[in-house]
C-alpha cells in the first residue's frame, strides 16, 4: 500500500534537510556582506586630508617601508600608505618596482604637509625624491594626480 503523506508531515520529517542546505548558505551570505561592507580596503587605518578619508597600509617597520607599494598593480583613490619613521628626518623615496604613478607627502609630527612631490612616475626610478628642507616622520604615498584633484597643498593638516 501506499503512504500518502501531506505536506505538513513530509516537512515536519525532513525538516534537518532544509536546515543542512540553508545553513551554509547563509553562513557564506553573512561572510560575503561582512567582506564587502568591512573588508573592502586593503587599509589598515584611515586618515583624513581636507575632509576625505583615505584608508591607508602603514609601513612602520623596515622591512614594511622597503616594500612600500611595489607589490601592488594598482591603487583604489581613497588608499594609500603612510610610513611611519622612528625619529625626524629627511626620507628619501624612490620609484623601485613601482607600477603607477604616486604623490608623495612629507608630513611633520603634527600631520601638516611640509612637501608634495606630485604625479611620480615609475620611469623615474633610479631617481630618488625627497624634501629640499622639511623633515619629518612621516611620509605619505597616495595615488598620482591625487592632490591635485583634492587640492591638497603644503600646510594642510593630515589627520593621522
Amino acid at each position: 500500500m501506499f503512504n500518502l503523506k501531506t505536506n505538513s508531515e513530509y516537512w515536519k520529517e525532513h525538516a534537518w534537510l532544509v536546515f543542512a542546505i540553508s545553513g551554509p548558505v547563509l553562513a557564506i551570505a553573512v561572510v560575503t556582506i561582512f567582506f564587502i561592507f568591512f573588508a573592502g580596503h586593503k587599509g589598515e587605518r584611515t586618515i583624513e586630508i581636507n575632509g576625505e578619508s583615505v584608508y591607508v597600509s602603514v609601513a612602520e617597520t623596515e622591512s614594511l617601508r622597503e616594500l612600500g607599494l611595489g607589490d601592488r598593480q594598482s591603487m583604489a583613490d581613497d588608499e594609500g600608505m603612510l610610513f611611519i619613521f622612528p625619529v625626524d628626518g629627511k626620507y628619501p623615496f624612490w620609484m623601485k618596482d613601482m607600477h603607477f604613478a604616486i604623490d608623495m607627502l612629507w608630513l611633520n609630527d603634527d600631520g601638516t604637509i611640509a612637501y608634495i612631490q606630485p604625479d611620480v612616475v615609475p620611469a623615474t626610478y633610479p631617481e630618488v625624491f625627497a624634501p629640499p628642507t622639511a623633515s619629518g616622520k612621516y611620509v605619505l604615498e597616495l595615488v598620482g594626480g591625487y592632490c591635485a584633484e583634492h587640492n591638497v597643498k603644503v600646510g594642510d593638516k593630515v589627520s593621522l
